[in-house]
């Protein structure tokens, strides 16, 4: 626990950085990216990806703070984290759609520099911007979805997987599917592999990419598939010996 300790009062300022940012409405208020393709990426806004990785960071450093012997701070950032939690559901939730919306979007924004103001585009309800699968799938990856509601947002992300189009998507869409655990998401996730993945792999470089095509032809972004593809390594070995072709 040496470096932890050493990094410990860096990550509690961060920590309490993002904690400062919280709203009335117990949501963080910066601005959202998390992925290539995010429609709401680059609007400042309490975004649902912004805050589902806030609260997943906020549980890592309980964790870290209880492995130092911090428990005074672990124990705030447990409770902040719960705090968080709660406001997604609150404030997010989409009764209509089973599942959350993209963001809220409120008048505050109106002070901030220029520069900061992007506009979303995607349609908004009041202050709440319209559910996208990205929502949905923040939210079931870091694990802020309550059980009584995980089976509405797993349908929903699995109704609209087809939004997903750029790279940095299906690192956290594969992870989703994979979890289903059936023989036709696995292959799903596979077949998608060996798609999209294969200008990557005829390429001189023999590295991963930024994107699928365009940007930077050496990249850690594209590299995920091996971390991944082992999971059902065993099924795919399966349908090889039953189909070699």
């Amino acid at each position: 626990t040496s470096l932890v300790r050493e990094i410990w009062p860096v990550l509690k300022r961060q920590m309490d950085a993002f904690l400062a940012l919280r709203t009335p409405r117990g949501l963080v208020l910066a601005r959202e990216w998390v992925v290539w393709g995010n429609p709401v990426g680059y609007v400042t806004c309490e975004g649902a990806g912004l805050n589902a990785f806030i609260y997943r960071a906020l549980v890592d450093a309980g964790h870290v703070g209880r492995a130092v012997g911090d428990t005074v701070d672990a124990e705030r950032y447990e409770q902040a984290a719960r705090d968080l939690a709660g406001a997604f559901d609150r404030v997010l939730w989409d009764e209509r759609a089973g599942t959350y919306a993209s963001a809220w979007f409120s008048d505050e924004v109106k002070a901030l520099p220029a520069n900061q103001r992007h506009q979303p585009k995607i349609a908004r309800e009041g202050n709440r911007l319209e559910p996208t699968m990205f929502s949905a799938l923040w939210a079931l990856d870091q694990g802020l979805v309550p059980e009584a509601r995980r089976d509405r947002v797993r349908e929903y992300l699995l109704q609209h997987r087809d939004q997903a189009e750029r790279l940095m998507t299906f690192y956290y869409l594969f992870r989703q599917l994979y979890a289903a655990d059936t023989a036709a998401l696995d292959r799903e996730v596979l077949d998608t592999m060996r798609l999209k993945w294969a200008d990557m792999i005829a390429a001189p470089g023999q590295v991963s990419w930024e994107e699928f095509s365009g940007a930077s032809k050496a990249h850690v972004y594209g590299m995920f598939p091996q971390r991944l593809r082992p999971r059902c390594a065993a099924r795919d070995a399966g349908d090889l010996k039953k189909n070699p072709d």
